[in-house]
């Protein structure tokens, strides 16, 4: 079947692989996490009397499926979860979708528009419970409590299992028949997935094999760890050694208890919804819950070093399902495509792409053949990442692989919803609100907040100092010979290029950090030309380093250090300049003895402009550093906006505003308060 299959360049293949975004990295937000669990008005639904009708007053599916498909289908799924090409003129379509239409001449609408289930749920439940057109023929759901709400009230139409051959002959045993779904009678897999951990092997201290790890800070370091809110309590259960499909609300609080231990521990640098994968790729986290798929990527595409672990006590599994919505209006259509991705040419364009474990097992073999075929053709390096993506558990499991992963909790009704919840809220408020949600903070004279903050973050705060240190030593070196030129030799042109220092403030300092990140990127327009012809090894690397962050706090706080200075240069009398030379003083010995002198107000405030907010930078080290250049800028946002530690935030708040003021009078002593004031005076 593989010869009937059309070929991609490999080296447009590896281009586009390089750029592509995984199937949940682009996601937002906090899913079907803790803090999203107490949905109770809409999740009345997973009883058997919520609205709408319930299973067993829907039409049959041989009503349903029968006739003739509809000329359009609106298919609903998630961000980069289908295979992506581009035609002559570079425009973006989907292959296996385009091959689907000249095969059954349906229109297909596919949108990304899926973020996490209950998101898309919340949209769709009003129309369903209404009786009315969702707007979506096909939509892709989680297994899990929106799937149990879907089903339970009737919402999604009953399939006909005579319109699924392909399905039958080629679908996968875990595929067939789950749990959540017997018979398959509501859904088919779409793709298949394993919560575990990725590594950042090169940032960690020692081998990350069980979850225990991910709470010890010898192993991981602090402050450096992802976790998943949505799927943190079935896999702390399944790593606990419990079974979270026949778990209760004791077996919930002993998950709960483990995950404050870890808080506790300091491992944890933040709590994600979808969008772990940036912060594990750019070496802000050492050590996360991962997907497999996010993480098999980056490491065979991008040739990052990372590592995916399956941890000793287990890991969770999910199913991506397909589903029919009730109300759909070309479900004939659907059953079409849903069947059409059981063909295994089909469903391993989507494998190669997507890199998610295929519902289809054929699809390895066919991988396979496909990368014995661009071998022959030279393409060894593609070959071999293909062949990697063939021999890969976490894409094509075996029964022993399988046994010990475990499906998160399904027994949903309203009562284990609402206990869910209100252990869910409770977990949450112990990891992301401190004491503010729990009888609030009182006046105490607690002057061990400062003891501790010290202690705790004594190396973010030798580290912010030191990169301020650089940073205004290397914004002073760069901005004074710039602003000299301009004030002395630039004429006509001075309004213009002040101007052009003055352009980065009409831009976000945000959006110009996060220009940075995209120009020092691995694959970024410097990097990736120099990596492809060879001058730099693939694991080459600037982002998630101190000069990258030190480059960033440069770039953005140059303006702020030539305005003073340029000021200062330009009240000097120029005629004091002119009379030094006809005194014979050399050119050197005129700026040396006049124009620095006379500059020393500009420097000065150039210096405090420059050193003092970068000292509290937090931004740059977010975006373009690691887990090694966090600054105390980052603490105090993570304590103030994250972790809700109001007390300890002000505490470090205070030891720096002392700090910095310390500083900066020593500073001035050193400079010469009098002499800076003379030379004020007689630029003035």
């Amino acid at each position: 079947m593989s010869e009937e299959r059309p070929t991609v360049h490999p080296a447009a293949v590896q281009r586009a692989m390089r750029y592509r975004l995984t199937r949940r990295s682009l996601l937002k937000g906090a899913g079907a996490g803790i803090a999203g669990f107490s949905l109770a008005s809409i999740l009345a639904a997973c009883g058997s009397e919520g609205g709408g009708t319930t299973s067993g007053e829907g039409p049959a599916p041989e009503d349903v499926f029968s006739g003739e498909p509809g000329d359009k289908l609106n298919f609903a799924n998630w961000p980069a979860y289908m295979d992506q090409a581009k035609d002559k003129d570079g425009n973006v379509y989907h292959p296996t979708l385009k091959t689907f239409q000249q095969q059954t001449g349906i229109e297909v609408n596919y949108e990304d528009v899926i973020n996490d289930n209950a998101e898309f749920f919340g949209k769709i439940q009003p129309l369903l419970a209404a009786g009315d057109d969702p707007g979506w023929d096909l939509m892709v759901i989680t297994n899990g409590r929106y799937y149990t709400a879907l089903t339970n009230n009737g919402w999604v139409y009953e399939l006909d299992p005579s319109k699924r051959p392909n399905f039958d002959a080629n679908a996968a045993s875990w595929a067939k028949d789950p749990f959540y779904d017997k018979g398959n009678k509501y859904g088919m897999a779409w793709q298949s997935g394993i919560t575990g951990i990725g590594v950042n092997t090169k940032l960690v201290n020692g081998p990350i094999t069980k979850m225990d790890d991910l709470a010890d800070p010898a192993k991981v370091g602090t402050n450096s760890v992802g976790m998943i809110t949505g799927d943190m309590p079935d896999w702390v259960m399944v790593n606990l050694g419990i079974d979270p499909v026949t778990s209760g609300p004791a077996e919930w609080r002993e998950a709960a208890a483990w995950l404050q231990m870890q808080k506790d521990s300091g491992t944890v640098r933040k709590y994600y919804g979808n969008d772990y994968l940036p912060d594990l790729q750019e070496g802000n986290l050492t050590a996360a819950m991962a997907w497999s798929g996010d993480v098999l990527y980056s490491h065979v595409w991008l040739l990052l070093d990372m590592e995916y672990v399956f941890p000793e006590g287990g890991a969770l599994i999910w199913i991506d399902n397909m589903m029919v919505p009730a109300g759909a209006q070309n479900p004939v259509g659907a059953a079409e495509i849903m069947d059409f991705y059981y063909n295994p040419v089909n469903a391993t364009k989507l494998t190669e792409w997507i890199l998610y474990m295929s519902p289809v097992p054929e699809t390895q073999k066919l991988i396979q053949q496909d990368a014995a075929k661009n071998s022959d053709q030279g393409y060894k390096g593609y070959a071999n990442k293909l062949e990697e993506t063939a021999s890969s558990p976490f894409l094509y499991p075996d029964e022993e692989f399988l046994s010990r992963t475990s499906f998160g909790f399904s027994d949903w009704t309203d009562e284990t919803a609402q206990e869910w919840d209100s252990i869910g809220l409770m977990l949450y408020t112990s990891l992301e609100s401190g004491g503010l949600l729990s009888g609030g903070f009182r006046f105490s004279w607690a002057f061990d907040n400062y003891a501790n903050a010290l202690g705790q973050y004594r190396v973010q705060f030798v580290r912010a100092l030191v990169y301020s240190i650089i940073v205004t030593v290397a914004a002073l070196l760069l901005a004074y010979p710039m602003t000299y030129w301009i004030a002395f030799y630039a004429g006509r042109w001075k309004t213009s290029l002040l101007l052009l220092i003055l352009v980065p403030f009409f831009v976000s300092f945000v959006i110009r950090t996060i220009q940075w990140k995209f120009i020092l990127g691995d694959n970024g327009p410097i990097l990736g030309p120099l990596k492809d012809i060879g001058l730099l090894p693939d694991n080459f690397r600037i982002l998630a380093t101190p000069f990258a962050v030190v480059a960033g706090i440069t770039y953005n706080f140059l303006p702020f250090t030539a305005l003073p200075l340029y000021v200062a240069l330009e009240r000097i009398d120029k005629r004091l300049v002119e009379a030094a030379k006809d005194l014979y003083a050399s050119r050197w010995s005129a700026f040396r003895k006049v124009v620095w002198p006379l500059s020393l107000p500009g420097v000065f405030a150039a210096f405090l402009l420059t050193f003092v907010p970068a000292t509290g930078d937090y931004v740059n080290a977010s975006l373009l550093g690691g887990p090694g250049t966090t600054m105390i800028g980052n603490i105090i946002q993570e304590k103030f906006l994250t972790e809700l530690d109001y007390p300890e935030a002000a505490a470090l708040s205070v030891i720096l505003m002392v700090v910095m003021l310390l500083l900066a009078t020593i500073y001035a002593r050193i400079l010469g308060t009098e002499d800076v004031q003379r030379a004020a005076g007689a630029g003035a």
